[in-house]
């Protein structure tokens, strides 16, 4: 049976998280090692077992991708305060930055007041300069779609796309 990569992925996700989680509830108590099989299964099982009280108890729909990319990321804080996990979209995110192939509109925008808001006069030229974007401006709309309750990246790259059209 062939194991598809992002199964690899989850199960390598989801011991790290057990070990992280177990590690900070029972403080010493619990000992996962790699030194058997049988203590990465242990901490398998008790890592799915929190999760799915969490999911069962939760108030809210729970998104378990972002709860073990937070266990990770907690982890490594824990182990090194100098390293950073990026969840598959924060990683595709800064190689796009690092390569510097990417649409944009020629500003800078941030969250201002619950609000997007444009922070930097725009570049000449650009898409934004163009049609009289300034320094102070709120984008409530993209598309004709609202971005109250949108989280700062998504606005950003449904920005990035309409940069594709012009």
């Amino acid at each position: 049976m062939k194991i598809r990569p992002s199964r690899a992925i989850f199960c390598l996700v989801l011991v790290l998280m057990i070990s992280a989680i177990l590690g900070g509830v029972f403080g010493g108590q619990v000992r996962a090692t790699t030194k058997g099989e049988e203590d990465v299964d242990t901490a398998m099982k008790h890592f799915s077992a929190i999760l799915g009280l969490v999911e069962e108890n939760y108030a809210s729909d729970v998104d378990s991708d972002k709860a073990v990319y937070g266990a990770i990321d907690g982890m490594l804080r824990t182990l090194d305060p100098h390293s950073k996990f990026f969840d598959p979209k924060a990683f595709t995110s800064l190689r796009e930055d690092q390569r510097g192939k990417y649409y944009g509109l020629g500003i800078t925008v941030t969250t201002r007041f619950g609000k997007v808001t444009v922070v930097s006069p725009p570049f000449a030229g650009s898409p934004a300069e163009k049609v009289g974007l300034r320094v102070g401006d709120v984008i409530s709309q993209v598309n004709g779609e609202p971005t109250s309750g949108l989280d700062l990246n998504e606005v950003v790259s449904k920005l990035k796309g309409l940069a594709e059209l012009l």
